[in-house]
């Protein structure tokens, strides 16, 4: 389960999409542009959870230290995320 905590919803994970993809299939709006994990326009703050981020180049390493992940590469593989969108 991934859970969009300001547009209040609650959706059932797809581990082999990203967690962008995710969001739109369930009409929750992350801003975006690249989907390349290389612009950063994405970065959404993880509260809780296990993420996998494939080329997350836009995160700095203090962005990673303080949960922010980029969605658009981003995949929950196991386990329940909450984010802050």
């Amino acid at each position: 389960m991934i859970y969009f905590k300001k547009s209040d919803k609650k959706v059932k994970n797809d581990p082999s999409k990203t967690i962008l993809e995710i969001a739109e299939e369930s009409d929750v709006h992350i801003r975006n542009d690249c989907r390349k994990g290389l612009c950063g326009t994405c970065k959404s703050q993880k509260i809780s959870g296990t993420v996998e981020m494939i080329r997350p180049f836009a995160l700095y390493p203090e962005d990673k230290e303080n949960g922010k992940i980029l969605p658009c590469v981003a995949y929950c593989k196991e386990g329940d995320l909450i984010v802050d969108r």
